[in-house]
């Protein structure tokens, strides 16, 4: 038996019908999209975080996140400024008898 078909040589190419194309278009655009899907991502996390620290009101970021709420809330009464004197005087001049003060007068050694 004897074969019709001959073996390629090694220097000869190999030829063959299917004409393969580079997929330069898809990799362009898949490449733009996920560096801008990547963009986006950093430019969120750097408007959130601005929102977060108070900086500036950042009108749809900063309703997402509220500060603190204080534990606990103290109201001081109205108190005049003679009447402040007098209660940080008395305090004072209780304190320094009792010796607990940190302050000394100027007559003691």
């Amino acid at each position: 038996m004897m074969m019709s078909q001959s073996s390629p040589t090694p220097d000869a190419p190999i030829k063959t019908s299917v004409h393969i194309r580079p997929k330069i278009g898809k990799n362009v655009f898949s490449c733009a999209a996920i560096s801008a899907i990547v963009l986006l991502l950093i430019l969120f996390a750097v408007v959130f975080a601005i929102a977060e620290s108070g900086v500036l009101r950042v009108p749809f970021f900063s309703r997402f996140y509220t500060g603190p709420q204080p534990t606990r809330v103290v109201m001081a009464p109205a108190m005049t400024t003679d009447a402040f004197r007098i209660l940080i005087g008395s305090r004072f001049r209780t304190d320094v008898l009792s010796g607990r003060s940190q302050f000394r007068s100027q007559n003691e050694n």
